[in-house]
């Protein structure tokens, strides 16, 4: 027990630091003491679920990151790996879920992998963005340049040659 506040960092430190020199005594008082200042209990776990429910992949984040995200909540709330999965999918962005789901996808790996395979990289996705934003402007050009041909035409149709 001599090393054990060398090994307790952040907020367990400054809970070791704070305990009564009678807590620290013996390692059944000190890990009481301990499970009772940092064990979840069912309110902190339904917490824990209501903010997993509600997360939603973000712009630019990746799969990976996103599912990471997740299985560090589902620690907390205490999901098995079906819940995890469905929860996954539930945020995982709108235009990659259909793909998700017909693929049969059964476990949160497999869920993980279509998804991945789904993923536009954020620079291509910028990339593609910009191509057709000139695509565009290039048809509004042709339209025009098109419109100029028939009022140019129109104009020599009535008009004289000598």
């Amino acid at each position: 027990m001599t090393f054990l506040p060398v090994l307790l960092k952040d907020a367990a430190g400054d809970w070791y630091d704070m305990l009564a020199p009678a807590d620290k005594q013996s390692w059944d008082s000190l890990c009481t003491k301990f499970k009772e200042r940092f064990q979840d209990n069912d309110l902190l776990r339904w917490q824990s679920a209501s903010k997993l429910w509600a997360r939603d992949q973000e712009a630019g984040e990746s799969v990976d990151q996103y599912v990471t995200a997740l299985q560090n909540m589902a620690k907390r709330a205490g999901f098995n790996d079906d819940m995890l999965r469905y929860a996954v999918l539930r945020g995982i962005r709108r235009e990659r879920r259909p793909h998700i789901i017909q693929s049969g996808a059964a476990t949160l790996a497999d869920v993980a992998e279509v998804a991945v395979g789904e993923q536009i990289h954020p620079a291509s996705e910028q990339i593609m963005g910009k191509v057709l934003q000139e695509v565009g402007a290039s048809r509004r050009v042709a339209e025009q340049n098109a419109a100029d041909i028939q009022r140019l035409t129109a104009i020599l149709a009535t008009s004289t040659v000598k």
